[in-house]
């Protein structure tokens, strides 16, 4: 991996990126996100920018700014979605290659309120 890009993305470079991806804010896989934040891992290791990205998640999820929607048997959100990137990442159903940022059998969806100005 690259040292020339040094930096975790912010959280509004992931809202970029999020609606860069999907210009209506509903992300339907967020390797696609992931790609355009950091197609060199963002000069760190993969699981450095999933912890940090899922980090990111979670902050605009407590904001209720990002939601998910979660399986149909819900009959509420759930209280938070930390871990959920982690666990993909882990599961390597989300996975980094030199190729980028892909998905085998599971993804994240999710959409971001509001619309890019």
């Amino acid at each position: 991996m690259s040292a020339a890009m040094s930096s975790l993305p912010s959280e509004s470079a992931f809202i970029d990126a999020t609606f860069a991806a999907f210009p209506d804010g509903f992300a339907l896989d967020i390797a696609k996100v992931l790609n355009l934040l950091c197609l060199d891992a963002c000069g760190g290791q993969p699981e450095t920018v999933i912890a940090h990205v899922d980090a990111l998640m979670e902050g605009l999820y407590q904001r209720r700014l990002l939601f998910c929607p979660g399986h149909r048997s819900l009959s509420e959100p759930v209280p938070s979605i930390a871990g959920q990137l982690i666990a993909l990442f882990s599961e390597r159903n989300l996975r980094w290659t030199d190729a980028g940022w892909s998905f085998e059998k599971a993804t994240s969806v999710y959409s971001i309120r509001g619309s890019q100005a």
